[in-house]
């Protein structure tokens, strides 16, 4: 829901981002990262955060083996 009401809202997701790590791009293994890319996720977007096709997927194999997926 938070998704869609910032691309309403024209929130340039791409400069964001909610990492841990203190490094500039997303680790995508911390629980921030996951929930965030899973509220992309269900909005069937791709979380800019990981802009590669390899890496969005491999956060989508970490968000179902841990089971951020599971309703």
């Amino acid at each position: 829901e938070i998704i869609q009401k910032g691309i309403t809202w024209d929130i340039p997701w791409r400069l964001t981002r909610s990492c841990y790590s203190d490094a500039y791009h997303a680790c995508g293994k911390c629980d921030s990262c996951l929930v965030r890319a899973r509220a992309f996720w269900i909005s069937k977007l791709q979380d800019p955060a990981f802009p590669s096709e390899e890496q969005w997927r491999q956060v989508g194999v970490r968000l179902a083996g841990q089971g951020y997926l599971d309703e």
